[in-house]
Formats: structure tokens, C-alpha cells, sequence
């Protein structure tokens, strides 16, 4: 009798143990998602020295859920989750560096964060040219470093030729 009650004590402990050893902690669901690439005020090493030629052409789907067409109030807490497409309009192609330029309308320093490419194959159909498939972008960003005021929102491209600078004619207020 002995002999099995130190066996039970001892199972239930083991079991104990490994109960509390193996429960999954929660993470903050930044850790969880990894930290947000952020705007910051400094040029692109890859644009210094260079000129930025304006052209391209560009398509913004949607910012924070929003569709384009007015001035998006944006907030620190709400990030900047953007999307849509971008090209280069003399080579017909989507350089595969592009960033997302906040010009403040008041003057003041620009911001910078780059964005990563996807794929879309409506853009290639609708444009009849498969390499255009390539051109969609996606950005989710920390826009926290960014001062509160209303900015215009381009795209820089980095083509062969040189950078590639095209307005959106979209704009941000930033709130906070």
C-alpha cells in the first residue's frame, strides 16, 4: 500500500509538472507579429546623391481600409497598412525597391519607409503585359516617428535608370 501511494504522489507531480512546464504564455501580439518596419526622416541610402526623375505611374487601393480620394486621418495607434500598385512607365516594368514618401504640405522634413512587392495577376491582364504582375506593393508600418500634419503620400522607385519619384494625389492627416 505503501509502495503505491508514493507512485500515485509521484505521477501527480510529474503531471503537475509538466502542466505548468508546457502552458503556452501569451505574447503581446506585437512580439507575436514581429516589429513593424517605421518611417523614418532619413533618405534611403539607395536615393543619396541621386536625382529622382518624376514619372511612373501608381495606385493606391487602400490605406487603413480606406479607399483613396480624400485626406485618410490617421492615428500613432492605427499604423499605416497600405497597398496597391506601382510601374515604371518608360520600361513598362515595377522596379523591385520601392518606398513610400510622406511630404509634409507645410514644409518640413520628408518621411521614408519601403515597401515590399507582390504579385497581382489582374494588373497583367488589365495592362496586357505579364510583367506587370509583379507590380502590386503592400506596407504595413509604425508611423509613430511621424509628426502630426497633413502630408502627401509618393511613391520612389528605384529603377536602372535612376530613382523614380511619382505623387500619389492622396494625402494623410496625421493626428497624433
Amino acid at each position: 500500500m505503501k509502495m503505491k501511494f508514493r507512485v500515485v504522489i509521484a505521477v501527480v507531480c510529474l503531471a503537475i509538472a509538466l502542466l505548468c512546464g508546457c502552458e503556452k504564455k501569451d505574447e503581446p501580439a506585437k512580439t507575436q507579429m514581429g516589429s513593424l518596419p517605421a518611417f523614418s526622416n532619413v533618405l534611403p541610402s539607395v536615393l543619396a546623391g541621386k536625382t529622382l526623375a518624376t514619372g511612373g505611374k501608381v495606385f493606391i487601393d487602400a490605406l487603413n481600409k480606406n479607399t483613396m480620394g480624400t485626406v485618410i486621418n490617421i492615428k500613432n495607434e492605427d499604423g499605416f497598412d497600405m497597398n496597391g500598385w506601382a510601374f515604371d512607365d518608360k520600361t513598362n516594368t515595377p522596379p523591385e525597391t520601392i518606398f513610400i514618401e510622406l511630404a509634409p504640405i507645410k514644409g518640413g522634413d520628408n518621411y521614408y519607409v519601403a515597401a515590399i512587392r507582390s504579385e497581382r495577376e489582374d494588373l497583367a491582364v488589365t495592362f496586357n503585359k505579364p510583367e506587370l504582375k509583379k507590380a502590386a506593393f503592400v506596407l504595413k508600418a509604425d508611423i509613430k516617428s511621424v509628426p502630426p500634419g497633413e502630408y502627401e503620400i509618393n511613391m520612389v522607385q528605384v529603377a536602372d535608370g535612376g530613382p523614380i519619384k511619382t505623387p500619389t494625389g492622396n494625402k494623410i492627416n496625421k493626428m497624433n
